[in-house]
């Protein structure tokens, strides 16, 4: 989505909203990562260790759009 806006394939009013809809969907993605990776059974440790990585990249993610909107 934001490749399509940066090279004018599309006009979009406001880009903080562009930038918003790209954060949730990569935030929806990781929730069902998270899913997956409890459905499966995989030992504590490595779940533990995903899923942390996963919330340490979604506070980057929201701290990132939080510092776009500034």
């Amino acid at each position: 989505m934001e490749v399509g806006y940066n090279q004018a394939w599309y006009e979009f009013n406001n880009p903080q909203a562009l930038f918003g809809i790209s954060l949730a969907l990569v935030l929806v993605s990781m929730s069902l990562n998270v899913k997956i990776i409890r459905t499966m059974g995989i030992q504590a440790h490595t779940r533990k260790t995903s899923q942390l990585a996963l919330v340490v990249t979604a506070i980057y993610a929201v701290a990132v759009f939080g510092f776009e909107l500034i």
